[in-house]
């Protein structure tokens, strides 16, 4: 989100440089134009079940900020006490799960290959399986089209 805002040149209204009271009063309209879109951006890449508590909100700061408090800190303390691998080890299996679960049926026999790995892969090596099962898929539908042709003309 942060790269986002950065390319629409809107990170201001977030980081705080871009306040209402640092410009006159004739462009606060537009000022608050402008903060209703960030609002909007911010509130649009939140879980639809996380947004209740943040609808109301009227400064794009004021929301970054809260948003910050809550889903940018895992650890207050930063240990790397056994709990706190064994969570971390448990959030990335549940994305792997929820990815593989995501595949549509024709992925079938290349999400059970990566379920009966001996250790997981993390999503991004699963999805680079998945794209490798793809693209061996299209080559053997065009040789076996060639083929077909090929036997055709015979």
């Amino acid at each position: 989100m942060k790269l986002a805002l950065l390319g629409r040149n809107k990170i201001g209204f977030v980081n705080g440089k871009c306040k209402k009271e640092n410009y006159p009063e004739s462009l606060w309209d537009q000022w608050e134009r402008v903060n209703a879109i960030v609002l909007s951006w911010l509130m649009n890449v939140v879980d639809i079940h996380q947004i209740g508590g943040i609808i109301y909100a009227t400064d794009s700061q004021a929301l970054w900020d809260d948003l910050k408090e809550r889903f940018e800190k895992i650890d207050d303390q930063g240990c790397n006490c056994d709990k706190s691998k064994e969570f971390v080890q448990y959030v990335h299996r549940q994305k792997l799960y929820q990815f593989l679960m995501g595949l549509n049926e024709s992925y079938s026999q290349a999400r059970s290959h990566i379920l009966l790995q001996n250790s997981l892969p993390s999503v991004n090596q699963a999805y680079s399986m998945i794209l490798s099962d793809e693209n061996q898929r299209a080559i053997t539908s065009s040789n076996n089209s060639l083929w077909f042709t090929w036997f055709k003309f015979w």
